[in-house]
């Protein structure tokens, strides 16, 4: 029964594009978390519109970054029903388009500082997540955000993508005499050689914030410098830092030409309740988001994810019954479950699916979990920690809430990063953490 509830980031954190695709609410978070690091004095703040598709996404993508920036209390968000109102008299709407011009004119009538725009995009398979803030004053742009979306469960029930209509069928004629076709799969990651991180390994978060701050000082010091030059690398803390060094121009003088401009902190968590605490570098965990996106290349995989994805937007953790924590749920159609509950929706979900050979149920007394080795067809084995996976954790109002991103050491083909969560450290004793196949007393239930 043993949940991952809590994890917090130590240490500063910008972000303001990401390549790899992310989960809708991961994406709002980062969105917010950018805007709220540029507002300063508590100023009113109106976000305006999401240009979507339909209704339902735009209210929840601005309902949520509402409340995220009213969390980080860094500035006041004008009321929904008074920017609704504003829009209307505007003959706006809050799923179409709004130009800056007509933007500004109403952050005007509103008295905000700025306004928040937002846009959903999609450019062949892949949805962006665009927001861009401006200053009603000046007109100019305060910050940007360019997210890469997942179709998770969640925007695709936003998008009502699963009731659009089928495209119509294309009937092609047969080929008089068609050649014999061979169909190779792509080849398959072999489990027992684990995915290598390669040498120079830059994530693309410090390349686009490295990118952005060159953009920012080139412009700031355009009579004193040429060039800045940037560096990343991982301190002896395992944190990731961004380091500059300005190239001045001539008959000047830096008298610290090189610094440390940013800093990604690592994070600590803790299982079952805060029973098992530990603490995970940075370094280890863009490692293990490296390992992930590589195994999302694999079509196999993605099709396992998909379903252990569906597990999670279909279920939500079963506080009261683990360690009798009274609760609450939003919605009220959830499905509560300890670990059990999501090894056994693993065991049925795949039982039938065209991938897998079987799936095998483990547990531990020690531990006091439970959770699944999926076993395909090609002989590779999934180990799979559904209730890691999509942790939840419940918020200051008492409701259980969903870890906006997903573990990628709860999904992987490497036994040894699923042992460990990918690297982490036990702080009661200092050592790499045991889980899973790692307690003593781990057994194959059926």
């Amino acid at each position: 029964m043993k949940k991952a509830i809590a994890l917090a980031v130590l240490g500063m954190m910008f972000v303001f594009a990401a390549a790899a695709q992310t989960e809708l609410d991961a994406a709002i978070q980062q969105a917010g978390n950018a805007l709220s690091l540029k507002f300063f004095g508590g100023p009113k703040v109106a976000l305006l519109n999401f240009n979507s598709a339909t209704e339902d996404f735009s209210a929840y993508a601005l309902s949520e970054m509402a409340r995220f920036l009213t969390g980080k209390k860094t500035c006041t968000v004008i009321a929904r029903a008074d920017t609704d109102r504003a829009l209307s008299e505007a003959n706006l709407k809050v799923s179409g388009a709004v130009s800056d011009a007509a933007a500004r004119e109403i952050g005007r009538k509103l008295n905000a500082a700025h306004v928040v725009t937002g846009v959903l995009e999609k450019t062949g398979e892949t949805y962006r997540f665009r927001t861009r803030t401006i200053t009603v004053t000046t007109g100019s742009i305060l910050a940007e955000s360019n997210i890469a979306l997942r179709e998770g469960a969640k925007l695709q029930q936003l998008l009502a993508l699963n009731n659009a209509p089928p495209p119509p069928a294309v009937v092609t004629p047969p080929p008089v005499t068609p050649p014999a076709t061979v169909v190779t799969p792509p080849p398959a990651a072999d489990p027992q050689k684990p995915i290598v991180i390669p040498a120079g390994f830059i994530p693309q978060y410090a390349i686009d914030e490295a990118v952005k701050t060159r953009a920012e000082l080139l412009k700031e010091n355009s009579q004193s410098a040429s060039d800045f030059t940037w560096r990343f690398f991982y301190n002896k803390e395992g944190y990731a830092v961004l380091e500059f060094t300005v190239v001045p121009k001539a008959g000047y003088r830096w008298p610290q030409p090189t610094w440390e401009a940013q800093y990604w902190g690592n994070s600590s968590g803790a299982i079952g309740n805060g029973v098992i605490k530990f603490t995970v570098t940075k370094k280890a965990q863009d490692e293990a988001q490296y390992r992930m996106d590589e195994r999302r290349k694999d079509p196999v995989f993605r099709e396992i994810e998909k379903v252990v994805l569906q597990i999670a937007a279909e279920y939500q953790y079963d506080f009261e019954k683990a360690y009798g924590i009274k609760v609450k749920y939003r919605n009220p159609n959830i499905k509560k479950a300890v670990c059990e509950g999501y090894s056994d929706a693993v065991a049925k979900a795949f039982a039938n699916h065209p991938h897998v050979a079987s799936v095998e149920t483990w547990s531990s007394s020690t531990g006091n979990h439970a959770w699944n080795v999926i076993i395909l067809k090609d002989g590779r084995k999934i180990y799979c920690d559904s209730t890691w996976y999509q942790g939840n954790y419940i918020d200051k109002e008492g409701y259980v809430v969903d870890i906006p991103d997903q573990n990628p050491v709860a999904l992987t083909f490497d036994i040894a990063e699923f042992n460990s969560m990918g690297g982490a450290v036990n702080t009661s004793n200092n050592r790499l953490l045991d889980v899973h196949h790692g307690w003593s007393d781990a057994k194959l239930s059926r």
